[in-house]
């Protein structure tokens, strides 16, 4: 009995196993077809000082010979073969920026095709900075251009079109940088301005942390190519989208702020930092000056003291550009950039700076305190360098005595390049005038180029005032 049951076991196994071969066998085989991982819809790649660029084209044939054919923007058609095993990569190049499908197609096998839309040859921007870099705004911006869509190269390694949260954290591959409260930023707005401006498709990869200091993004000697760090997701982050940018936008500094870091530290760390990006990735960094703040968390003399060093960076480092200034935004007691007409003026400003600072635009010169006259009574006449100003009424102002504030009852825009400021009362001591000093400029009617782009001019702390023309 025992036996005659074993047997039964036997033969209902044989039955499964013949079933399955049949089943496997009557399958059909799969066609021929194209893998194609590189590029992908939306992506950038950086042209070159001729506006050319190479896009790398990688994948699997499956079920052919592999012998292929490749062309983008409807050009010419460029051919290359797979290796045995059937991967293949080539590199095609393309003459001139633009946006179009990119499509490859077996030889011998015509209807076996992949077309990737929207592939684009452009610029591309590294975002990097604490949390107004990162997007905290309740709005979301949108980029808009009538031919071409901006790109994002996502915290998730993967390409997408530009749209805010540009820094959302959902699938983010390097923790190091992850924001969980990423909103709305200024980077589609930046995008619209520079697609207008140059006509070509941009895209951001954004790398930004909330509330680090710039010792945070420096490169580790330790693991200097640790995704660990923020300066080596950054590099590793830009190979893999490709391996080239246009620059690094860098909007830093409120926490070194507040801690009161000393304007010397962090000028060495952001000449450094530069320095360091210049080697590992070929790139300039555009520092954008930090804006308003609270002045029960972030010390005003700690605020003054990172925007000088800032400034003077770009005035002596070739490796940094001078990016937007941001003084004047009145956030009304916050310190995120989040409201429609706020992020609208600084990604005009940064529009400015990129355009003027890399793009190699003709920009009007930011204007500049360069000296001050006392008249001996209550006014002082402010001199400045760079375009001329709007005339009119001015504001930002504040002037010290012997270290001691001096009220300033009103100022005025009196010529191209001369602001009249009138005393309270007359002082005694010293005098040194200051532009955009702590929260003085926040909302202020400050001093501004005569252009359509408006630039306002560049905070100065504590110039001495002199008793005979400058």
């Amino acid at each position: 009995m025992r036996v005659r049951v074993g047997l039964v076991a036997i033969l209902v196994a044989l039955a499964t196993l013949l079933g399955a071969a049949s089943s496997v066998s009557a399958r059909p085989s799969r066609g021929p077809a194209i893998r194609l991982d590189s590029p992908r819809a939306h992506q950038v790649v950086q042209r070159d000082a001729r506006g050319q660029a190479r896009i790398v084209i990688s994948g699997r044939c499956i079920g052919f010979d592999g012998r292929l054919r490749v062309r983008w923007s409807g050009g010419p058609w460029m051919g290359l073969r797979a290796r045995r095993d059937g991967m293949f990569t080539a590199r095609l190049d393309v003459i001139g920026p633009g946006q179009a499908p990119l499509e490859i197609q077996s030889r011998s096998y015509p209807s076996v095709r992949v077309i990737r839309d929207r592939v684009g040859v452009g610029d591309i921007y590294v975002i990097a900075g604490q949390s107004n870099a990162s997007g905290r705004g309740a709005y979301l911006s949108v980029a808009e251009h009538p031919v071409f869509e901006a790109g994002l190269f996502g915290n998730d390694d993967r390409w997408r079109q530009l749209s805010d949260p540009v820094d959302d954290p959902a699938g983010q591959i390097d923790t190091v940088s992850i924001d969980w409260h990423a909103g709305g930023s200024v980077w589609p707005l930046v995008a619209t301005e520079l697609m207008a401006a140059e006509d070509v498709p941009v895209a951001f990869i954004p790398c930004a942390r909330g509330n680090v200091t710039m010792e945070r993004w420096l490169r580790d000697p330790s693991r200097p190519r640790s995704s660990r760090t923020l300066y080596g997701s950054m590099v590793r982050r830009v190979r893999a989208a490709g391996g080239r940018v246009r620059a690094v936008l860098l909007l830093q500094g409120e926490s070194d702020a507040r801690w009161r870091v000393s304007p010397a530290i962090y000028e060495r760390q952001l000449r450094r930092f530069a320095l360091q990006l210049r080697q590992d990735v070929g790139v300039r960094v555009v520092v954008g000056q930090i804006g308003d703040f609270l002045a029960t968390r972030y010390p005003p003399d700690g605020v003054d003291g990172i925007r000088a060093a800032a400034q003077h960076a770009c005035d002596v480092d070739t490796d940094l550009v001078r990016g937007p200034s941001l003084y004047d935004i009145d956030l009304e007691g916050g310190w995120h950039i989040s409201e429609p007409k706020d992020q609208a003026t600084a990604a005009h400003r940064w529009a400015a700076a990129i355009l003027g600072g890399l793009l190699g635009y003709r920009m009007p010169a930011a204007p500049r305190l360069v000296g001050a006259v006392y008249d001996g009574a209550t006014s002082i006449e402010v001199g400045f360098r760079g375009s001329p100003l709007v005339v009119g009424p001015a504001g930002g102002f504040t002037v010290e005595a012997g270290g001691e504030p001096v009220e300033v009852a009103s100022a005025e825009v009196t010529g191209a390049a001369t602001v009249k400021l009138f005393l309270a009362a007359r002082p005694d001591g010293d005098l040194t005038v200051s532009l955009g000093q702590g929260r003085a400029g926040a909302g202020a009617p400050v001093p501004v180029e005569r252009s359509l782009w408006r630039l306002p001019a560049l905070t100065a702390l504590r110039l001495p005032v002199e008793e005979e023309p400058w």
